[in-house]
């Protein structure tokens, strides 16, 4: 049974147990079919349809509200540029402070006063799955991040520091990661680690506290 260790001393048990009803019918509402495996190409192209799929996760964005990210395109597809595709968030880097340069300047790029946490990473996760998490005001930044002494940051240095967070506890727990992964593809579902990782905080902090 797969169990993950947070760096804040939290201890998260019955992990495969929690995506599997995340990614089920019920819980989910199907977000596991409708946004998990919706097929987006991992380029430096932003498209409409690549924001409209953050839809499928519940970013409530409207047929006129793909401006919200377009008004910024040449921004947004010249800092995914240099964000490597296949790179994961809990890989070793060659160069940590590019990478965090570059993970700033696209979170930066899609920040608008319409355009926050939620919706700019349920765009760009789809477009570098391995490396960009979801980052949900209420459960990661209101419960997951705020269990972290100082975490006192805002705006785009709060989400770099939140996504700096959950690399630390993905690297401290590479190996129940891979294991929780591997065992969800006998059973037909195949998210990255950092997706898992993103799914596992949901089905914790959701729960009655």
């Amino acid at each position: 049974m797969v169990e993950i260790e947070l760096a804040n001393g939290k201890r998260i048990d019955r992990c495969f147990e929690k995506v599997v009803r995340f990614c089920g019918p019920g819980a989910g509402q199907g977000y596991y079919k409708a946004y998990d495996c919706a097929s987006i190409e991992q380029d430096n192209t932003l498209r409409d349809s690549d924001i409209r799929v953050a839809n499928k996760l519940g970013a409530r964005i409207g047929p006129e509200s793909p401006l919200m990210f377009t008004r910024n395109r040449t921004e947004i597809e010249a800092a995914l540029r240099s964000v490597p595709v296949g790179i994961a968030l809990d890989d070793s880097w060659p160069d940590e402070e590019s990478m965090w340069e570059a993970i700033g300047s696209v979170y930066r790029a899609c920040w608008t006063s319409d355009v926050r946490e939620a919706r700019t990473t349920k765009v760009l996760h789809k477009k570098r799955p391995h490396l960009i998490p979801i980052i949900d005001r209420q459960m990661v930044i209101g419960w997951y991040y705020a269990g972290y002494s100082g975490a006192k940051k805002r705006g785009i240095d709060r989400m770099v520091e939140v996504t700096e967070r959950i690399r630390e506890d993905m690297r401290r727990n590479t190996d129940p990661l891979r294991e929780l992964q591997k065992e969800l593809v006998e059973v037909g579902i195949n998210l990255t680690r950092v997706r898992l990782f993103d799914v596992v905080l949901w089905e914790e902090y959701q729960q009655p506290r």
